[in-house]
């Protein structure tokens, strides 16, 4: 493409913009909609793949052992839940050392402690890491069929939650994308319409002196590029600010902030700047190609 014809390009995609500004803020806003939905789906969803993430690194599983089972059988089931293909690793807590922890964690009321030495109720355990949480409902289930087994504490429930939230998220994101995405391409084929409309009697002319079809149809599908990177650069900016102000704000509240750490923004938007202005770049491309083709053929 020559300079002088980009200059003609842009010149006329420009001017037809403000021609039709009606039409054509309606199809930034549009783009600007979906995009915007985008957004906020992907950081939610980035950011519960974090937090389950997080999670895995800090909830594991406890497996409270039975009072009758010897040191060679604890041994035994150590190494038969080690070898479990979704197990990183068996921490054995003894008595004692449950003591210990509970002690740590009551404080200053060391009376209870003196007495629970005498007559020690708690009881023997594993603690399981497991490569994901996510397996903790097939882990149970084996370890319930091993002997001297009595009880399992899990976080199945929260786990669970989480991605089913997650899944949510993403299955009505994605029908709001897709549903805005092809009310936006419309949007953007009328008002690229409008202007091809207006000119097609100049369109015709061009095609009779022997204009190629895209360099007629250049300043019009930079009208919908410049449609969808407008579209697609607002949502991004406010989504931005709003996030890192958002994360601010959670963080002040130290309750909540104890619950885990969120992505940065510099982490979440050096994807999601770029591919949200590309697909935006895309949608309004497409509406100006699909609108182009009758009138090109002369």
């Amino acid at each position: 493409m020559k300079l002088r014809n980009l200059r003609y390009f842009l010149k006329e995609a420009f001017k037809s913009l403000i021609k039709n500004r009606l039409m054509s803020v309606a199809s930034i806003m549009t783009v600007a909609s979906c995009i915007f939905i985008l957004t906020i789906a992907y950081c939610m969803a980035r950011n519960i793949d974090h937090l389950l993430l997080q999670l895995e690194s800090t909830m594991g599983l406890s497996v409270f052992l039975s009072e009758e089972l010897s040191a060679d059988d604890v041994n035994e089931l150590y190494n038969a839940v080690l070898a479990m293909d979704e197990v990183r690793g068996v921490k054995y807590i003894s008595e004692d050392e449950a003591l210990r922890r509970f002690a740590e964690n009551l404080g200053e009321d060391s009376e209870i402690i003196e007495a629970l030495h005498e007559d020690n109720p708690l009881r023997r355990s594993f603690e399981i890491e497991l490569y994901s949480n996510r397996q903790q409902a097939a882990v149970i289930a084996g370890l319930e069929r091993f002997e001297g087994v009595e009880n399992v504490r899990h976080t199945v429930e929260m786990i669970d939650l989480f991605v089913s939230i997650n899944n949510a998220v993403g299955v009505i994101s994605l029908v709001f994308i897709l549903t805005l995405g092809v009310i936006s391409i419309i949007i953007i084929m009328n008002t690229i319409k409008l202007t091809v409309n207006s000119r097609r009697f100049e369109i015709g002319i061009m095609k009779y002196v022997g204009a190629t079809n895209w360099f007629i149809r250049w300043p019009f599908v930079i009208e919908g590029i410049l449609i969808g990177v407008i579209g697609s650069a607002i949502p991004v900016g406010v989504c931005g600010y709003g996030y890192e102000k958002a994360t601010e704000w959670v963080y002040s509240f130290p309750l909540l902030e104890t619950i885990g750490d969120f992505l940065s923004v510099t982490v979440l938007f050096s994807f999601l700047s770029p591919a949200a202005i590309t697909l935006g770049m895309l949608m309004g491309s497409l509406g100006s190609i699909i609108s182009m083709r009758k009138y090109l053929q002369v």
